[in-house]
């Protein structure tokens, strides 16, 4: 499918950093760091119908369209309030195939409908379930939205909003996890120490067994030797401890980090970037049991003892079955969603 593209008001060409190696399915952001202030200051040369207008293609014409998930777009005078949040997807992302144009500026437009094509759900076909934490629905239109125990509260993140959890009361889970012990998949996320709350001790990201107290897995965060953070993998019964890949030293109030584990016949093995550091570790435990069915957020366990603590989540992504993540992915990843004004460049409009 192809539209018409100089039938738009306004385009703008955005080129990325160049990958380490050549990736298929990459999924981008693009904030409002990345356009003129134009595009969305409500005028004559705004984007139009809430957003319904953007379309994002590889080349000038329009002829390669690109799936967009639009997550936020606020349209308005004064450039403080406007807020502006899109997630696309290149087929193949290379270093001679690294540019996108965006078009915005047409009345009459809306976005496709999220499952049909290029709409929101197309970018995240590679994707079990993705949650942005704006709101509680899962992106990829597979699990049903997350389910709410406590009072986590909306917080700034990492790319827009992010959930903050104040104690192991407070979690979110979905019982549709969609992938299974002996599946090869990837489960990456943003793991933020707010300012003023303290290093968080025991926050997590969990699946658990709800047919075995003993049946509990994923990834723990514990706090360390002052403002050192040890990043753990749970597998195993309760009564024993979990297994430590690594430890983020210097882990201050405001940083955040950007963790991604793979699991496969062998095991797990986890990166961390903590301010462009790259942290690795492997591990024989497995991040999920024999019979998963629950994947909750700030929480290891069903029931007691549970294990969760003081943290901020934000973009939450489970691969589908046999996605795992190269490290070389794994680090453009990082790189595009911590700082998106400086991983693409914009040309004119």
């Amino acid at each position: 499918m192809a539209f018409t593209a100089s039938s738009w008001g306004q385009g703008q060409l955005l080129t990325g950093l160049s990958p380490g190696s050549s990736e298929t399915g990459f999924e981008a952001v693009i904030t409002k760091a990345n356009l003129p202030t134009s595009s969305l200051d409500a005028g004559s040369l705004s984007c139009l119908n809430g957003g319904g207008d953007w379309r994002f293609s590889t080349d000038i014409n329009g002829a390669t369209q690109l799936p967009v998930d639009i997550v936020t777009c606020v349209t308005n005078a004064s450039a403080a309030s406007t807020e502006f949040i899109a997630w696309v997807r290149f087929p193949t992302y290379a270093s001679g195939t690294r540019s996108v144009y965006a078009f915005w500026n047409k009345s009459g437009e809306s976005q496709p409908a999220a499952n049909a094509a290029f709409g929101s759900e197309d970018v995240w076909q590679d994707n079990e379930s993705v949650w942005h934490l704006d709101d509680l629905t899962d992106s990829a239109g597979n699990a049903t939205s997350l389910t709410t125990v406590g009072t986590p509260s909306t917080v700034d993140g990492v790319v827009g909003d992010g959930k903050r959890f104040a104690s192991d009361s407070d979690y979110l889970y979905t019982d549709t996890v969609g992938v299974v012990e002996n599946d090869s998949f990837n489960i990456t996320f943003w793991y933020k120490r707010q300012t003023g709350d303290g290093l968080a001790d025991g926050a997590a990201i969990g699946i658990a067994d709800n047919s075995s107290p003993f049946g509990n897995y994923g990834i723990e965060f514990d706090a360390v030797s002052g403002d050192n953070l040890k990043v753990e993998v749970y597998s195993r019964d309760v009564s024993v401890a979990p297994n430590e890949v690594f430890r983020i030293p210097n882990f201050l109030e405001g940083d955040s980090v950007f963790v991604s584990a793979n699991q496969n016949s062998s095991g797990s093995s986890v990166i961390a970037i903590h301010q462009g550091t790259v942290y690795t570790g492997s591990d024989s435990a497995r991040l999920f049991g024999t019979t998963p069915d629950r994947l909750s957020f700030n929480r290891i366990m069903d029931s007691s003892p549970n294990i969760g603590g003081l943290s901020v989540l934000d973009e939450i992504r489970l691969t589908s079955a046999g996605n795992t993540k190269s490290s070389d992915r794994i680090e453009l990843e990082y790189d595009n969603q911590s700082n998106p004004s400086s991983f693409w460049t914009a040309g004119a409009v």
